[in-house]
């Protein structure tokens, strides 16, 4: 059972809340770091174990038997998996390390393993991101010009090489287990919830449509699955544990983990000052974000027709006249009161899981992605 907290911590200004939590962006943080996820000796044997992936994608016998189409594969995968944070993939391998290590079956065999794992889920990500680049005409990534910025077109024809060698890699690696089919499974549904997430982003483009109840939707496809989601759910097959994360309380937990670190990059797009994470200008791109579905909820008359005449629009002085609306609302104590809303909600599904199991590695899970909740949120007694 859980302890009841004692004491409700009181909200801190924005930017210290801000400060507090993880930060799951793509900043240009060394890879052997990863935001401290996992540790920095098994991020650099991780980094590793990259040239490994590179010669097996590049298999004649597995992806390609042309020269040519191999030398893009090889750049291709240079430019986008040196460098970044690998959060999904991080992820990944301290669940799963957490799940061998609890039963005391975690060796160098399975590390090994791991990392192949490890690296289908990364180009998985990859293949996202740079989709999501070119859907938004993105032009950073890392502090780095977007791949699709320097290649053009072609760039939409290397996602599906990265798709095409992640699943190749994947048959490759373990379909000599027996629940081959869950992974390859979970693999496909991710990549169609992130579809689906990318999907309701551009269907649900009018500023009328930009409520809160939709901002929720399009983060559970977009951001709950790939991000979230899927790094725990192939860690419990990989170690063949039987967990069920689709129960309502677990995918809950999940899901409004999920949420909220969207809703943090929002605040963060909007308000940083002197951030690594690169300009994604949700105004300017017409995004449906938490900070215009709160506007639009919250604002006056006068202040609704200002948004509507100045969201989604380019030039700088209606940029700003949307961003003194949200100060003007007092956003920033609206996400506070948000953030604890999530709290309490995952408190209050954590305390309904029974399996001790299930409950422990979520408990750990989000202890990794919020560090402000390890102490304060999930203690078991």
């Amino acid at each position: 059972m859980f302890r009841k907290l004692t004491s409700v911590c009181k909200l801190s200004s924005f930017p210290v809340i801000i400060r507090s939590i993880r930060s799951f962006s793509e900043s240009k943080i060394s890879k052997k770091n990863s935001l401290g996820i996992i540790s920095k000796e098994d991020a650099s044997e991780f980094s590793a174990f990259f040239p490994k992936i590179v010669e097996d994608v590049v298999d004649q016998k597995l992806i390609s038997s042309v020269p040519e189409v191999n030398k893009r594969i090889t750049k291709l995968l240079n430019f986008n998996f040196t460098q970044g944070s690998h959060v999904a993939s991080h992820l990944f391998l301290n669940c799963y390390k957490f799940l061998e290590t609890y039963n005391g079956t975690f060796d160098a065999h399975k590390k090994n393993v791991a990392f192949k794992m490890a690296w289908c889920v990364e180009i998985m990500s990859g293949m996202a991101l740079i989709i999501d680049d070119i859907l938004d005409h993105a032009e950073e990534r890392r502090g780095e010009k977007t791949w699709y910025k320097l290649e053009g077109p072609q760039a939409l024809c290397d996602a599906f090489l990265l798709r095409s060698g992640s699943l190749l890699l994947l048959e490759k690696y373990f379909s000599h287990k027996e629940n081959y089919d869950q992974i390859r499974s979970t693999i496909i549904t991710t990549e169609l919830d992130a579809a689906i997430g990318e999907t309701l982003q551009f269907e649900l483009n009018c500023i009328e449509s930009f409520t809160i109840e939709n901002f929720r939707k399009i983060a559970k496809y977009k951001t709950t699955a790939m991000a979230f989601y899927a790094p725990i759910k192939l860690a419990c097959l990989l170690s063949n544990q039987n967990i069920n994360l689709d129960d309502s309380n677990s995918y809950s937990v999940l899901n409004e983990l999920g949420i909220l670190y969207q809703i943090q990059n929002d605040f963060k797009d909007c308000f940083r000052e002197n951030s690594l994470v690169e300009v994604r200008n949700d105004i300017q791109n017409n995004i449906c974000t938490i900070l215009i579905a709160m506007a639009m909820k919250k604002g006056s008359v006068e202040q609704r027709k200002t948004l509507l005449d100045c969201y989604g629009n380019h030039e700088a002085e209606k940029v700003n006249m949307v961003k003194a609306i949200y100060k003007e609302l007092d956003l920033e104590n609206e996400y506070g009161k948000y953030k604890e809303k999530s709290r309490s909600l995952i408190f209050r599904e954590f305390s309904e899981i029974q399996d001790d199991l299930t409950r422990k590695l979520l408990q750990h899970y989000a202890s990794l992605i919020f560090s402000q909740f390890k102490n304060e949120m999930f203690c078991v007694i």
